[in-house]
């Protein structure tokens, strides 16, 4: 398990606009299909910033509004499950 320092140190080598892979790192997703899935449900119920609009392949997000929204959800609420679920997710630990 990483330190918060080595994740944070991590996160601030990712590039300004970063790949799914990488903002499953920054979010706590195992993988970036585990995000890519949630995605939707994210975007729509939590406020997650969309993709940036001029990338088709690969999607691309800024990585400062990626942070942005992880910074504000470690002081709020776990994500709630999806529809149907039964484990609640909580936020990655920065």
């Amino acid at each position: 398990m990483q330190s918060t320092d080595e994740r944070q140190s991590i996160i601030d080598s990712f590039p300004d606009f970063i790949t799914a892979s990488q903002v499953a790192a920054m979010t706590g997703f195992s993988n970036a299909t585990a995000f890519l899935k949630a995605r939707d449900r994210l975007e729509r119920d939590e406020e997650f910033p969309a993709p940036m609009p001029t990338q088709l392949r690969p999607m691309k997000w800024r990585r400062d509004a990626v942070a942005a929204w992880v910074d504000g959800l470690a002081a709020s609420d776990p994500i709630p499950p999806a529809h149907g679920g039964n484990v609640v997710a909580f936020p990655a630990r920065m």
